[in-house]
């Protein structure tokens, strides 16, 4: 029994000696150096400004040196080219790189992959080799504007659903993916023996516009019941907005649109809109940096693999009940989402 005892005494010595060790090494080790992130900004629009802003944020809250590269304007991928060109990607930990073009841009995005830590912020490019892409997701904002309807409109009526068929590339992906999340969401909802019903049909817009058999049908429709026309992308709002100053007269023809913008936030307040949808770049940017700070302090071998790492971020429906919120942070780049 003794030499039990004592045996469990030493056993003890012996694991709080090597804690003791353990601790006092981890305290004499020097702190690790700030991650060193560049941000690729797509432009120096208000959106570009508020993402720049939100991952501001995070630099401050998770202890990064940040720096910021800004185009001289949007849209332009071959100044991204020569921002990365002229930069050196050594003394950085981890590149976000917010996409001008997806469809052009792969070669970039490959061969930033090759040379640094990257994610890209905002539309997805199929088929890169970058570690994770930061971004709304365009099916679950159709989800969400078709049940926020479903739970909001008091009585039945029309959905019309508004697409620009010409729409190619990253915006035809975004187009085709928020119409078959509004369309599941429909059939789900449809489903439910309690739901209210809510007839669909499909509209393909030509040049921001709806042809005077498309404009008849509508206003067909309106003699039956409320219409809702749901425009999927910045076409399809254009030819919708036009419908409604053609039928003034009805009080039964109702907007609903994706991507808030200041003016949809007007129309919202005239009662011309229905709701609306944010992605917030505020969100973007934040994520964008508290992701590539985790990278910044993982192994080769916890990272993901290139190519498949993904982050969703929650779109938000805008409507009368949080109007003035929105507003506020559309307006104020450097309000927190």
């Amino acid at each position: 029994m003794k030499r039990f005892a004592l045996l469990c005494c030493s056993v003890c010595a012996m694991y709080f000696a090597a804690w003791f060790v353990i601790v006092i090494v981890e305290l004499e080790d020097p702190a690790k150096p700030a991650p060193r992130i560049l941000l690729i900004s797509g432009g120096t629009s208000d959106v570009w400004q508020r993402l720049a802003a939100g991952a501001s944020a995070a630099a401050v809250e998770l202890g990064v040196t940040l720096q910021v590269a800004f185009p001289s304007s949007d849209g332009h991928p071959e100044e991204q080219i020569a921002l990365v060109r002229d930069f050196d990607l050594a003394s950085v930990d981890g590149v976000a790189l917010c996409l001008a073009s997806p469809d052009s841009q792969i070669d970039l995005i490959n061969d930033l992959a090759k040379r640094t830590r990257l994610i890209t912020v905002g539309k997805e490019c199929m088929k890169s080799k970058r570690l994770s892409n930061v971004g709304f997701s365009a099916y679950s904002a159709g989800r969400l504007v078709a049940r926020s309807l479903y739970d909001t409109l008091a009585d039945g009526g029309t959905l019309v659903l508004l697409a620009s068929h010409k729409n190619v590339g990253a915006v035809g992906v975004e187009t085709a993916d928020r119409i078959e999340g509004f369309k599941k969401e429909r059939s789900d909802a449809e489903a439910c023996p309690s739901a209210r019903h809510l007839g669909l049909i499909d509209m393909d817009v030509s040049d921001a516009r709806l042809d005077s058999s498309q404009i008849s049908l509508i206003a067909t429709l309106l003699e039956v019941g409320p219409v809702y026309l749901v425009a999927v992308d910045d076409g399809a709002a254009e030819a919708a907005a036009a419908v409604l100053t053609s039928l003034p007269e009805s009080g039964q023809l109702a907007l609903v649109v994706f991507d808030a913008t200041v003016s949809t936030l007007d129309a919202i307040a005239a009662d011309r809109v229905v709701l609306s949808t944010y992605a917030d770049p505020y969100r973007m940017g934040y994520e964008a940096v508290r992701r590539l700070h985790s990278f910044s302090r993982s192994t080769v071998a916890e990272l993901p693999v290139p190519g498949c790492g993904s982050e969703c971020l929650r779109t938000e429906i805008v409507d009368k009940t949080n109007l003035a919120a929105i507003r506020q942070r559309l307006c104020a780049p450097s309000l927190r989402g």
